[in-house]
């Protein structure tokens, strides 16, 4: 009785359950893996995006508009089967139309409930169409995997953890700019260039892929580690010269001060390391390590102040000190104009390394 009650149950629900009324086949759809944006011929847009189905290899496909989302309704007239960004893995903006408002350029992607807004975001050198058609053609079947790459040199501390969604944050706030991964062409492909710079969502410049890491690192945004060469004679690139550490651990505090209406501020960055290339030393004793210390030290901290006089020349707050100003003194951030002030601003680092592990050669 119990049995037949339960297969009654059991049916009747089966009734009343609605299926899937809102999926979407891959079968009708084509897929958009990739986008890159760009400037367009007539003082429009272009549209480049890496369509792919279940079937074909990863094709290009371009298209113009006045506005991103005109360009999709024409890449749909193009294309056999309505164009599907839902799962779009990056977002390409060629560095002339990075000069636009970001937020302006990114609108279409935050009003589309079918974004992908884990999608990863990088500028590039030169035009978004020509950065993807270089890549397709030194790698067709791989250019679907560009994201990794950006994922790759977050983990070494090369570029920031940011995507779609992470960046729209910073694009409505007053007290921190944008600093978002650079990526060119390469020998054999693309390469990670190192960040781009944003001022007010307008890109005001770079750091190489030497110089990010300590950027990175000043801001609390180390990867899994880092890496840095320090030279140990000077006006040389001799093969041995270098010593190489690589960061296991890396803790930033920053102090900020107002004296006689002056913004000051201090920023202690201390890192823990590991040698991984130093030819000239086999044996570490203890007067040796605290020599390197403090020599490591010496340069990381003026590659340090070089990194921030280049932050405060392209006027990118990106330490976010404005944000602390908000915070912790609303009064002098309302009395301020902070894109006049920031550049003059007194900012001092102090980087301490620790050589805790000298490799396994002992």
């Amino acid at each position: 009785m119990k049995i037949w009650c339960k297969s009654v149950s059991l049916c009747l629900l089966l009734c009343v359950l609605t299926g899937c009324w809102d999926q979407i086949l891959l079968k009708d759809v084509r897929l958009i893996l990739n986008t890159g944006l760009d400037e367009g011929t007539q003082e429009n847009l272009r549209t480049t995006f890496v369509v792919v189905d279940k079937k074909s290899k990863p094709r290009l496909v371009a298209a113009e508009g006045n506005t991103p989302r005109d360009t999709r309704v024409n890449l749909a007239k193009e294309l056999t089967r309505a164009p599907d960004t839902s799962k779009n893995r990056l977002v390409a903006i060629g560095d002339k139309m990075a000069k636009n408002k970001l937020g302006d350029i990114l609108d279409v992607f935050y009003r589309d409930p079918k974004s992908a807004l884990s999608a990863k975001i990088v500028i590039v050198d030169g035009k978004a169409n020509d950065f993807l058609a270089n890549e397709h053609k030194h790698k067709p079947d791989l250019i679907v995997n560009l994201d990794r790459q950006v994922i790759s040199a977050e983990k070494i501390t090369i570029v920031p953890n940011i995507n779609l969604q992470s960046v729209l944050k910073f694009i409505h706030d007053p007290g921190q700019d944008i600093v978002l991964p650079y990526m060119g062409p390469g020998h054999s492909g693309s390469r990670v260039k190192g960040v781009a710079l944003f001022s007010n969502q307008v890109l005001s410049g770079f750091l190489s892929d030497s110089e990010s890491p300590i950027y990175l690192l000043l801001a609390g945004q180390m990867g899994e580690t880092a890496t840095f060469s320090v030279k140990t004679e000077k006006n040389t690139n001799k093969v041995g010269s270098l010593l190489t550490l690589r960061v296991y651990k890396a803790h930033s505090q920053m102090k900020l001060a107002i004296v006689d209406q002056q913004v000051q501020v201090n920023i202690q960055l201390t890192m823990k390391a590991q040698v991984e290339e130093y030819p000239q030393e086999h044996q570490f004793d203890e007067s040796n390590v605290k020599k390197l210390n403090a020599f490591i030290s010496a340069e990381l901290t003026e590659d340090a102040r070089q990194v921030i006089q280049k932050l405060q020349k392209m006027n990118c707050d990106a330490l976010g000190i404005g944000r602390r100003l908000i915070a912790f003194h609303h009064d002098y951030w309302k009395t301020s104009n902070w894109d006049e002030v920031y550049p003059g601003i007194k900012i001092e680092p102090h980087v301490t390394v620790k050589l805790t592990r000298p490799g396994i050669i002992n």
